[in-house]
């Protein structure tokens, strides 16, 4: 049985300088306390993925260990190896290694200590560090444009506009009053959104994957069941549980840790929720965790309307998946084969054959 423990350390909430009239207002409109629940409580299975294609990381590419994590532009798979400090970059239509961006290790300029997340848009590649509070961004030529440090925000989660900003989660600076921050090229603090200051219990507060589509920021709680919305401006469009409706604060257990502080950490048999989120046109794809200690092992692509939140259908897959990327014709995922060998899948996407959307 998989346990999985991540523990982050509350402070108690502080004041952010320079609060105006404007900032209490995104506040307010942040609140998740009263998110909507979905009208459908259980999943509509409408078929189970079949393999096209899948390729041996290790055999094909030299990826010892990919964490599972992958990204994509128009024309390459974007696949890490953790200990090696490396970006494989994979071409898409041969499937073939096209070239590597390694970084070198350390804690001076140019270095980083290891890859916690990283994303890609048509010019830039941007890798964040959450040990040192580093953003790293890199051009397609592989020369390295910028970096800068954070101060008291440690980057657990990047992703790229389509002007080249950026927006970082740190769940670690949740003493600041928010977790997303959005920032220019030269670490400009430009916005910040999704409020957890009050009640120590918020939804968006821990861990959760996030993507851009379009002037959208997109959050799907992994321990908390929830599925957010904002605009570019962090106004909140709207949140909604997942259609597995568990209640997240029974995934945390609270520790009083002295001096005013509390330890909060999941507990061993927690239920979870998104391992993974994509965008393809309508529809939003939460790679869902699956119950790993059923047998035979079930995981599922539960598909939600990315304008409204809405559940519309489910797609079962046939091996545990990490991180999945989609295409006009693809389905991209990086699943453990023959145990725990890593391979990226690639399936057919007919989605739209199964799972058409409505308003």
């Amino acid at each position: 049985m998989c346990v999985f423990f991540f523990i982050y350390m509350i402070l108690f909430t502080l004041s952010i300088p320079g609060c105006s009239g404007g900032d209490v207002e995104k506040l307010l409109s942040n609140d998740f306390s009263d998110k909507k629940p979905q009208e459908i409580s259980q999943r509509k299975i409408k078929t189970t993925l079949t393999p096209k294609d899948s390729v041996f990381l290790v055999d094909s590419y030299g990826i010892m260990n990919s964490q599972g994590m992958i990204a994509m532009d128009s024309e390459h798979f974007y696949i890490s190896d953790f200990p090696a400090l490396k970006l494989f970059i994979v071409d898409k239509q041969t499937l073939e290694l096209a070239d590597t961006l390694s970084i070198q290790e350390g804690r001076g300029p140019g270095e980083v200590q290891r890859i916690s997340n990283y994303s890609v848009s048509q010019d830039y590649i941007v890798i964040s560090d959450e040990s040192l509070g580093k953003i790293q961004i890199w051009d397609k030529k592989k020369e390295l444009v910028n970096e800068f440090l954070m101060e008291n925000i440690f980057p657990f989660r990047v992703n790229l506009w389509n002007d080249g900003t950026l927006t970082v989660q740190s769940p670690r600076s949740a003493d600041k009053g928010f977790i997303f921050y959005t920032l220019d090229q030269d670490g400009m603090l430009l916005n910040s959104f999704g409020d957890v200051s009050g009640e120590e219990y918020n939804p968006i507060r821990f861990s959760g994957q996030n993507i851009i589509d379009g002037e959208y920021y997109y959050f799907a709680g992994y321990s908390e069941h929830v599925l957010a919305k904002w605009d570019k401006d962090g106004d909140l469009q709207y949140s909604v549980t997942t259609i597995d409706a568990f209640p997240g604060e029974a995934n945390l257990a609270s520790f009083d840790g002295g001096g005013g502080q509390r330890t909060f950490q999941f507990v061993p048999h927690a239920f979870f929720s998104a391992i993974d989120i994509s965008i393809y046109r309508d529809y939003w794809i939460v790679v869902h965790r699956g119950d790993w200690d059923e047998e035979p092992y079930q995981q599922f692509l539960d598909i939600y309307n990315k304008h409204t939140g809405q559940y519309k259908a489910s797609i079962q897959l046939p091996q545990m998946a990490g991180q999945i990327e989609v295409d006009d014709q693809h389905i991209y995922a990086l699943q453990r084969l023959d145990g725990e060998e890593m391979y990226l899948v690639i399936y057919e996407n007919n989605l739209e054959k199964f799972l058409p959307i409505s308003p």
